[in-house]
């Protein structure tokens, strides 16, 4: 019997060999793309823009960016991720020029709360400072952030510019109480302790801070 050429023979080889490793190759990249979808991180949480409301006596309108939507996967403890409706970020808005910013940068603090002072103007009350207390970090490691969390008390001005953080590691806050023009008194836990402190508003700094008197063992 006569044999092929050699060359014909790897050739032959070469052509059913091409079909096999296309499909090796198919499936390793099939296996690829699925492992990069499982390491990709769903998105937190969906917000949506809320309705937007005049700062009393100024040019200004303050609107919150809003959690609308509970993340879908769960802690090991069953427990949902960022549940529940909270404000990620607020809009200001300038009615004069309609140039609008955000307070932070990004979406992924919560603010708990937003206080407007104001300050006398022509016998006016016209919003001045604007009070915030964030949640900026897992303190307790429960994976999400919730009351449970230390607060950061912020500042800025009414149009949201020139914020500053002036109290950290807040447990929580027991009062806030202007009680002469641009002087906030805050009473509040941090460490186990309670304290009062008077906050500048227009320097944005605690000018004094006393601990409150012992409230006996029964008060936690």
């Amino acid at each position: 019997m006569m044999q092929r050429p050699f060359s014909k023979t790897v050739l032959l080889l070469f052509a059913l060999l091409i079909p096999m490793l296309e499909l090796a190759c198919s499936r390793s990249g099939e296996n690829s793309t699925t492992e990069d979808v499982k390491t990709q991180s769903p998105p937190q949480y969906t917000a949506a823009l809320g309705g937007f409301q005049l700062l009393k006596g100024t040019p200004y309108l303050m609107a919150p960016v809003t959690n609308i939507e509970s993340r879908s996967d769960r802690s090991s403890s069953g427990e949902s991720y960022n549940s529940g409706v909270q404000n990620h970020n607020l809009v200001l808005l300038d009615t004069n020029s309609l140039v609008s910013h955000r307070l932070f940068d990004k979406n992924v603090y919560v603010i708990t709360q937003t206080d407007q002072y104001t300050q006398k103007v022509n016998g006016k009350d016209v919003t001045r400072w604007l009070v915030h207390q964030v949640l900026k970090s897992d303190t307790d490691g429960n994976k999400r952030l919730d009351q449970n969390d230390l607060r950061t008390l912020g500042i800025s001005l009414a149009s949201g510019k020139k914020y500053v953080e002036v109290l950290t590691g807040i447990t929580e806050i027991f009062g806030l109480t202007m009680v002469d023009p641009g002087k906030l008194i805050v009473i509040y836990g941090k460490n186990r302790a309670k304290i009062a402190s008077i906050i500048d508003l227009d320097k944005r700094t605690t000018i004094a801070t006393q601990p409150i008197v012992d409230l006996g063992i029964q008060v936690k």
